[in-house]
């Protein structure tokens, strides 16, 4: 079984499941650095995104097509689900664990006891590794709908890495721009918590870890240095000028970093 090594990498941990049932060895960080994940900044429905939250196959297929394999996906009914599942030969799909929160799961296999699972985790977590349900107890884990990755032969070929590069660039410089906007101006804090997953996250979250996977530990710390005063102000439960809590000039900094960072990144895979 192949664990997860950083924060949220349920979906990255899970490919790396599925790879090996087809004996293709590989980790969640090794299929991130190799993809450039720590390079990528969206916005999309509103939400900007970065690090694991970019868990699709569009995405994955950044790692996969190189080395001969496709993701795909496909929009599976509920009462569906368990005759398609018997079908693969494995597949990742997510389970719902509490009635706000999903977790990517890896089927392998279908037997007289129910549906088994891979549950993708961190070593040290003390959650079981393997799970088994009924098809009524797989039912009611499951949304109306579910997607359903599964894992294709190809021929190897490259992908377009400096399409995403040039869309981060103007992310992030979007980015900057929203953050300003809302820190600048005074917020109820039920703002700032429905801001967190929509605006904060890549700055203030994903990319600390993933700044640490590419040795950019300074920068990673001052992301720290954020989440912690944002926090503060979060638990502060006061009406508040975000800027009073949240240095200007570090965010800043960090934005204009990750910048440069994506900058060098295309410089080198032109040269």
């Amino acid at each position: 079984m192949k664990y997860m090594t950083f924060n949220s990498s349920c979906s990255y941990a899970g490919l790396a499941n599925l790879l090996e049932k087809y004996d293709v060895d590989t980790e969640d960080h090794l299929i991130a650095l190799q993809m450039n994940l720590p390079y990528f900044f969206i916005k999309k429905n509103g939400y900007y995104l970065s690090g694991p939250m970019l868990q699709c196959a569009r995405w994955f297929n950044l790692y996969l097509n190189p080395i001969g394999w496709e993701m795909k996906e496909k929009d599976v009914l509920r009462e569906a689900v368990p005759n398609y599942l018997k079908e693969q030969h494995c597949a990742m799909l997510g389970i719902r664990i509490s009635e706000s929160a999903k977790h990517a799961m890896v089927y392998w296999k279908h037997d007289q006891q129910g549906f088994h699972f891979i549950n993708n985790k961190h070593k040290d977590d003390r959650c079981e590794a393997y799970l088994c349900f009924s098809e009524e107890e797989l039912l009611e884990k499951l949304d109306d709908t579910t997607m359903i990755a599964t894992l294709h032969k190809c021929e190897p070929h490259e992908v377009n890495i400096d399409m995403h590069l040039r869309t981060s660039l103007e992310t992030l410089s979007d980015m900057k721009k929203a953050l300003d906007a809302f820190l600048s101006s005074e917020r109820e804090p039920n703002e700032v918590r429905a801001r967190l997953n929509i605006l904060f996250r890549p700055i203030f979250l994903d990319g600390i870890g993933m700044m640490q996977m590419i040795g950019e530990t300074k920068l990673a710390d001052d992301m720290s240095s954020l989440q912690t005063s944002l926090m503060q102000l979060v638990r502060s439960n006061a009406r508040a000028i975000p800027y009073d809590y949240v240095s200007k000039d570090l965010l800043h900094q960090v934005i204009d970093r990750l910048i440069l960072l994506v900058e060098r990144r295309i410089a080198t895979l032109v040269h």
